[in-house]
């Protein structure tokens, strides 16, 4: 390791969203730059700190042991170098004025975008950033810094982020109108092991769910589509291409008349719910945060 030079927490950054995908070129769509850039930050913090930090296995990256040590201490270098910013930032008045929220992009079905309507509508002197991130890195981006405060869908807790849940979804079964079960009040997942799924892909984090939750039951999903758009899987149920688990209020807004909506005799749920990072805030993130608690 090169003791005499200071580490760049930039090729930290590009180390933690490359762990977080394990994939160069989705870590080079995330951080708007190039698949070689990727390579040639990771392959230079390896230099500086004499250690390979991911290995190739069967075309996927894999972090090795020592890759695995310095994720842990990462996280926690950019954290202090995060709060040391906050502490700083509120110094300059146009930073203190800005708060960059990134969120699910199913968003619009949810009430976490009129809170944000309503947060604007009232305090117009603070610049809000909004943008879109898949469920899969969404995390990432606040363990990052990237963004300040996140909507995202929760399934399981993590007691290192403060959390204001808004609202409740459940696991629903998109069906065509002709299917044997459409008249059915309730499904039983294991009714569905023949089935064809077309399912949202796995940036969402939905189809892990939806495997972990098919193995459960006794049985490995086949999926027929993977894909980003709701309207399509619809459409492809339309079709009676396959059927569908949803989030329920996700379903509502893209129903069409040629399918149904049942819900699962044990019906699986998510919380919908802002978070942040515990510690130091600046002045506009705790005014969100006020203002969230009293809305919830």
């Amino acid at each position: 390791m090169n003791r005499g030079r200071a580490m760049n927490t930039q090729k930290l950054t590009f180390f933690l969203n490359a762990a977080a995908t394990l994939n160069y070129s989705e870590t080079a769509e995330q951080m708007y730059t190039t698949q070689g850039n990727v390579s040639k930050q990771i392959l230079a913090l390896e230099a500086e700190l004499g250690v390979q930090l991911f290995t190739r296995v069967h075309r996927e990256l894999q972090l090795t042991t020592a890759g695995e040590a310095l994720l842990i201490h990462a996280r926690q270098v950019l954290d202090a170098v995060n709060e040391l910013e906050v502490a700083m930032g509120d110094f300059g008045a146009a930073k203190a004025m800005r708060l960059t929220i990134s969120t699910l992009p199913s968003i619009a079905v949810y009430q976490g975008l009129d809170i944000i309507g309503q947060f604007h509508r009232q305090h117009p002197e603070i610049t809000l950033q909004v943008q879109d991130e898949e469920s899969a890195v969404i995390l990432n981006a606040l363990d990052t810094g990237k963004s300040d405060i996140i909507f995202a869908r929760c399934f399981e807790a993590d007691a290192k982020y403060e959390k204001i849940v808004t609202e409740v979804d459940q696991l629903v079964v998109v069906l065509p109108k002709t299917h044997p079960l459409a008249t059915a009040k309730q499904i039983q997942l294991q009714d569905l092991s023949q089935e064809t799924f077309l399912q949202l892909g796995r940036e969402t984090q939905l189809l892990q769910r939806v495997r972990e939750l098919c193995q459960a039951a006794g049985f490995e999903p086949q999926i027929g589509y993977e894909g980003t758009r709701l309207e399509i899987i619809m459409d492809l149920v339309r079709k009676q291409m396959g059927i569908s688990l949803m989030m329920e209020k996700a379903a509502l807004a893209t129903q069409n008349d040629a399918v149904v909506i049942r819900p699962l005799v044990t019906t699986p749920t998510s919380e919908l719910a802002f978070l942040r990072k515990k510690g130091q805030h600046s002045t506009v993130n705790n005014q969100f945060w006020q203002f969230l608690q009293s809305m919830v």
